[in-house]
Order: structure tokens, then sequence, then C-alpha cells
């Protein structure tokens, strides 16, 4: 089994020869919140503090979209090529120089959330975009908590609301993940492409 923060790899060549192909893969992250209630903003972003403290009014005390930082640690441990960086973060993404066939890609995208006597309900929602010359030999597996919304390209529901008037710490260990184990699965038919892969995330008022 893989950690969060100990990534290891399993090797799967082809034909019994291992080799490395080189390219760029950036992966983003955004943030995004969007609340369609009343007299608040529809859009809103930590970003802005007016907008912001329009968030925290509605008991939305923190939302964040983060994941841990990764180094390439291939040159010192042969066993691995990237690893997570304890308690470092970022919310603009990895770039993954050196991806090897057959070598799974260390990426934790969470949400951070926290709710203190909000007044509607939510429902949490992320939109995973794949650029358009995504390779099929990647492998974007979401966790079974999250369900394709019907309708909507790319874009999936938490499997859970957030009632209003009830308080929600999903912050420190309790922070709601995005992708199986933490992975981008890479096959060993990967031969080197570049692409993009982005997320987003948002909290939608119930009716």
């Amino acid at each position: 089994m893989k950690t969060a923060n100990n990534a290891r790899y399993t090797k799967r060549p082809a034909g019994g020869v291992l080799y490395w192909a080189v390219s760029v893969l950036l992966v983003l992250t955004l943030f995004t919140t969007w609340m369609a209630c009343g007299l608040f903003a529809k859009y809103l972003s930590t970003n802005d503090e007016l907008d912001s403290a329009r968030v925290a009014a509605t008991g939305v005390k923190t939302f964040e979209l983060l994941e841990h930082k990764v180094k390439n640690v291939s040159e010192t441990d042969p066993t691995a090529v990237y690893e997570f960086v304890k308690d470092e973060f970022t919310s603009k993404g990895n770039t993954y120089d050196t991806v090897p066939p057959g070598y799974d890609l260390p990426k934790d995208p969470f949400v951070r959330l926290e709710l203190v006597d909000a007044e509607v309900d939510y429902r949490l929602y992320v939109r995973v975009t794949k650029s358009e010359d995504f390779p099929d030999t990647i492998d974007v597996k979401l966790r079974d908590c999250w369900q394709p919304v019907p309708g909507q390209k790319d874009v999936y529901v938490y499997d859970g609301y957030f009632d209003a008037g009830q308080n929600y710490d999903c912050t420190g260990d309790k922070v709601i993940y995005i992708l199986d184990n933490n992975l981008l699965y890479v096959s060993q038919y990967y031969a080197g492409e570049t692409f993009d892969l982005s997320f987003e995330a948002w909290l939608a008022q119930v009716d």
C-alpha cells in the first residue's frame, strides 16, 4: 500500500526493459467557490478579502483546495521517483519533469473545509479537467466518495450533505481527498506525452 507521505512505485516494465520517458507534466490546481444564495456573491474566492468575509458570513470558516508538494528523489533513492514533501502544500499544483512508464505518480489534491453554524445546506463539488492531448496511458481515478454528476462533464459531487446549523471540521487528518490512493496511475506503455490536468472545487447551496 502506498501512503500519502511516502509514495513508492511498482515496476511494470514492458518486455522486461525499463526505460525513462522525459516529459513535462504540469498539473494545476484551481480554486473556486460557488455560492448561489441571496445577498451573497455567486462566486467567492479566498484570495479576495471581501469575498472571504462573505464566505465566513455563510458559515464557511475554511475552504481550500491544496496538495502536498512533491520532490524528485530518483538520484538518491533507486526505489522511488517522486515523494511528497511533508508539511509543504501548494494551491498551484506540481510539475513532474521525469515520468517513467509504469511508475505511478504521487498526487493528493484535497479539500480542507470547516463549516460553523451555516445558515444553508451545502454540497461539495469538484471538476477534473484533462487537456485535449491527455494520453489514455494515464489513469485518473477518483475515490469512491465522489460520484459523477449526470449531464455535467467531468463534474463530481461528494457523497454527503453538509447540513445547516451543524459544525463540520474537515481539516488536519480529516481533509477530503480526491484521487484514489493519492496517485496518478501510469501505464507501462506511457510514451512521454506532455499533458495538463486541473482541479476545481466549489460549494453549492442545496435548495
